[in-house]
């Protein structure tokens, strides 16, 4: 026969218990009651260390809740644990239970200067953290500004060598107005070797006997057509939106083109008197 004593033993025992990290730790003073509610139970498992055996039952449900908390919250730590073990009995097997659960969390002077140093150290870590991402932000649109700039300057610039050396001459004159005379200059120069192309072409049909009598009418044509060809393109330089026109059949080569039919004599005055006075 077995006699098992049913009685409430109050119990107390002070533990270290870890805070979030590991790194330090909370002091913990603990009291509770605990009592045999299955007197088979205990006979059956041989249970021989009750008070031993509900100790480590606290401690390892405290730490699990102290690990959720930084060194300097010991309050919101103690009140979660009061929370989850003073709530009436707790039944925690080999025909024990515990009640009167309490508990009171601290941390000492020295684990407190760490807790500081620590938490000091994370926060200049977070602003540098916070600084880098700052500067990384600032550098990408920074970076994007610079692209969409460099685009914007490529597509004016490209605008502007399509219009023409006159174009690029205006903008010239206008970044640099010293530079104003240098422009028209150039201008002036382009306008007199598009002259000097159009005599030449004209020089080389002449010198070619690709001219014939009856097409000197057409050929001032052909040439006037190439004048207003070189003064479209030079034009165009200057800005104005004229097109040039395409060769008609006028500015084709001279000698390709059938002679137009001769044109009837026109007698004069004197003429027509002479041919009276011979009748």
């Amino acid at each position: 026969m077995y006699v098992v004593d049913i009685t409430a033993h109050d119990e107390a025992f002070i533990a270290q218990l870890p805070c979030a990290g590991d790194t330090l730790h909370f002091d913990a003073a603990v009291k509770y009651s605990w009592r045999v509610s299955e007197p088979a139970t205990v006979v059956r498992e041989n249970v021989t260390e009750p008070a031993a055996r509900c100790q480590a039952h606290l401690t390892d449900r405290l730490r699990s809740v102290t690990r959720r908390f930084a060194a300097l919250e010991s309050q919101a730590a103690e009140e979660e644990a009061r929370a989850q073990l003073s709530s009436g009995s707790l039944e925690i097997g080999g025909g024990l239970v515990i009640s009167a659960f309490q508990v009171e969390l601290s941390i000492n002077s020295e684990q407190r200067t760490l807790a500081k140093d620590l938490e000091i150290e994370s926060l200049r870590h977070q602003v540098a953290m916070l600084k880098e991402k700052g500067r990384q932000e600032l550098e990408g649109v920074t970076q994007e500004g610079e692209l969409g700039r460099h685009k914007q300057r490529t597509e004016h610039f490209a605008g502007l060598l399509a219009a023409g050396p006159a174009a690029v001459a205006a903008i010239i004159a206008a970044e640099d107005p010293q530079k104003a005379t240098e422009a028209a200059n150039f201008m002036v120069a382009l306008y007199e070797k598009d002259e000097r192309l159009a005599v030449e072409a004209l020089k080389v049909i002449a010198e070619g006997n690709q001219l014939r009598i009856g097409d000197l009418d057409e050929a001032v044509e052909a040439v006037v057509d190439r004048f207003k060809a070189v003064v479209g393109r030079t034009d165009s330089r200057l800005g104005a939106q004229t097109t040039p026109t395409a060769l008609s059949g006028q500015s084709a080569m001279i000698a390709d083109q059938p002679a137009p039919a001769p044109r009837p004599p026109v007698e004069s005055s004197e003429t027509q008197r002479v041919t009276d006075e011979g009748s």
